[in-house]
């Protein structure tokens, strides 16, 4: 039997954002903006389970639920012209796909409840050379593939 797809919200919160910006880190911040926020609904491919120990909200077990979407943009951003500046196109890094990583929401189901998952990283990763659009070593880096678009 298909399944159905159904709409999801993720979310982040400001102070996240800004502690992106307060080190610095202000390329991460036009790529979440101009890859992240738009580009979720592009994914190519949805994993679940981190294959390494990981602590998170609370949870020596924090690995286990990550999702991490993958897919391979046409196109990078950084962020040019100091606090004031905008996002700038670039070329996407060669052999390169652009991951997702977020946490469903369980803990904070209350007063968010219409968020499915916390944005928590994004990068570039290498792509592996037997799943297009899928980071390097997926097999064993992830839990389980969960989805793929045209599958």
């Amino acid at each position: 039997m298909p399944r159905t797809a159904r709409e999801a919200q993720f979310g982040m919160l400001a102070v996240d954002l800004q502690r992106y910006g307060a080190r610095g880190q202000i390329t991460a911040i036009a790529q979440f903006y101009e890859l992240v926020v738009p580009g979720l609904i592009l994914t190519r491919h949805v994993f679940r389970g981190l294959e390494r120990p990981l602590f998170c909200d609370g949870s020596m077990q924090g690995d286990e639920d990550k999702l991490v979407y993958t897919r391979k943009p046409a196109l990078d951003f950084e962020w040019t012209g100091g606090p004031e500046g905008h996002p700038t196109r670039r070329e996407v890094p060669a052999g390169k796909v652009f991951g997702v990583i977020i946490s469903p929401n369980k803990k904070h189901r209350e007063p968010f409840p219409e968020v499915a998952g916390w944005i928590h990283h994004w990068n570039w990763v290498d792509e592996d050379s037997g799943l297009a659009e899928a980071p390097i070593h997926w097999v064993d880096r992830y839990t389980e593939k969960l989805w793929t678009r045209g599958e």
